[in-house]
C-alpha cells in the first residue's frame, strides 16, 4: 500500500474487521501495528 487513499482504505477495513491475520515472518520482521488509525474510529 503506497498512496494516501490506499492507506485510508486499509485502515477502514481494519475498523470493520474482527480479526487481522499476518504471518509469523511479518510479525518478527516488521512488528506491525495492526490498529485503525483513522480519526474518530
Amino acid at each position: 500500500m503506497s498512496g494516501a487513499e490506499a492507506k485510508s482504505y486499509v485502515h477502514l477495513l481494519r475498523a470493520q474487521s474482527d480479526a487481522i491475520l499476518v504471518g509469523m515472518g511479518t510479525v518478527m520482521a516488521d512488528d506491525p501495528e495492526l490498529t485503525c488509525r483513522l480519526p474518530g474510529l
